[in-house]
């Protein structure tokens, strides 16, 4: 069996990180629902899963969403989610042909050349080098989006606390000091790739390269544990979580449940949320968007002022990488502080609704835009529709205000009202020409 002391770092970190994984998401499971459970049963072996593992590859790894929005941003993802990929799956397909053993613990491929650092050990294992050197300028966009992001298309980079800081600058040293570890090694035993065998040479012209090989792969693991103990506490939480929640049918709903949790951890802070908030670009906002209001959800930390400050439009939802429900995350953290009761809206006199095939319900967009309403009703008479206008006298707003504000027992009273003189009316069709009604009736009315 192949071991050597320096690995224990990384080990301990490795074996440390799994632990907390399963407690914490055996805590969030378990506040699921009883209907979510069945749906993840249901769901977990059919072509969702393979879906997902789909959507693992080009969210996770190739970091496709980000690709259309920003290539170069993209990129530079993609260089460090593809790494840890070769890095850890790759790497163990080379040390199972090499050493042709499944039972080599997780470590060796990740140390393989410290064991083995011959190349020579399977037919494409110079393009695996290569590409693992490749990642390298990954992670020098990286260093040039925190000094000058405007040179990677960003107007705002995400304002970091020193912790995260700490941790950006632990992952952005591990695949510098693998590099470093792999060329010194190269120098002294040979192999290496057409890079790192090059750089031992070249190193080896000026350093003791000897006395130094066997302390980098030390440092080298030594970062790697420190990362793994880090990453939990940290927005990089979003490597093992934001593929957990998607794609099996789970939803988020108006209340803050485990999938909440899933979600809030799976936030990158990759700051595009930022240049789409109309509030960050037209007013002047700098703290309010998602990458900001769900850190301090996160943190635990004072987040009255970003709950209630947003259009909620959905732009920064649009334009997320990890595709989070960044409305129904603010909304489920809204006070139902409204003090409505279903005797709120007597001072309204139903009226009797004319029997009719269609209801056409105006809401309150279309009676302040009467010319709407005049243009509705000259479709309907051209087109011999049989219809009735229900809140043509009287009306109650669709109640999608106050579902937005949070207070959701006030809209369950609207809800009902609205209802009960659609079902009245006897109508099979429901017509309106507010947009927003149309969205909040066809989500949150059951008619």
């Amino acid at each position: 069996m192949y071991y050597d002391p320096f690995v224990l770092p990384f080990t301990i970190g490795l074996n440390i990180l799994l632990i907390y994984l399963v407690i914490k998401y055996a805590r969030w499971i378990r506040t699921f629902s009883p209907e979510d459970k069945r749906t993840i049963r249901r769901n977990l072996f059919s072509l969702k899963t393979l879906k997902a593992g789909k959507e693992v590859f080009l969210e996770s790894l190739v970091h496709h969403k980000i690709f259309r929005t920003n290539p170069f941003l993209g990129y530079m993802h993609m260089c460090f989610g593809l790494g840890w990929f070769l890095l850890i799956v790759v790497g163990k397909i080379e040390s199972l042909v090499y050493h042709t053993s499944i039972f080599n613990p997780p470590y060796f491929a990740i140390f393989f050349r410290y064991f083995h650092p011959a190349q020579e050990t399977f037919p494409y294992s110079s393009t695996f080098a290569f590409l693992m050197d490749l990642i390298l300028s990954g992670l020098t966009l990286a260093f040039l989006k925190r000094m000058y992001s405007k040179a990677l298309g960003l107007k705002k980079t995400t304002n970091h606390r020193p912790f995260d800081l700490l941790i950006l600058t632990v992952l952005w040293l591990i695949f510098p000091l693998r590099f470093l570890a792999e060329s010194f090694t190269s120098g002294v035993r040979g192999g290496g790739s057409f890079l790192t065998h090059s750089a031992g040479n070249f190193f080896d012209t000026f350093l003791p390269i000897e006395s130094l090989a066997y302390p980098a792969w030390w440092v080298y693991s030594s970062a790697l544990g420190l990362f793994f103990l880090l990453l939990p506490f940290s927005r990089y939480m979003h490597i093992p979580t934001e593929i957990v929640y998607k794609n099996w049918g789970i939803k988020q709903g108006k209340q803050f449940t485990g999938i909440s949790q899933f979600q809030l951890y799976s936030c990158s802070r990759c700051g595009i949320c930022i240049d789409r908030c109309q509030l960050g670009t037209s007013l002047g906002h700098t703290d309010t968007q998602p990458v900001y209001f769900l850190k301090k959800l996160r943190h635990e930390k004072e987040h009255t002022v970003q709950i209630a400050d947003c259009l909620m439009c959905g732009r920064c939802e649009a334009a997320c990488p990890v595709d989070l429900k960044l409305n129904a995350l603010r909304l489920s953290q809204r006070t139902d502080y409204t003090h409505i009761t279903k005797s709120t809206y007597d001072y309204i006199q139903p009226q009797p609704a004319l029997p009719a095939k269609v209801a056409y319900f105006a809401g309150c967009m279309g009676h302040l835009t009467p010319s709407v309403i005049q243009a509705m009703e000259h479709i309907f008479r051209k087109a011999g529709v049989d219809y009735t206008f229900i809140d043509q006298q009287t009306g109650i707003c669709c109640g999608r205000p106050m579902m937005l504000a949070g207070n959701h027992s006030a809209a369950s009273v609207i809800v009902e009202k609205n209802k009960a003189r659609i079902e009245n009316s006897g109508a099979g069709l429901l017509v309106t020409s507010c947009p927003i009604c149309y969205k909040t009736f066809r989500e949150e009315y059951r008619l």
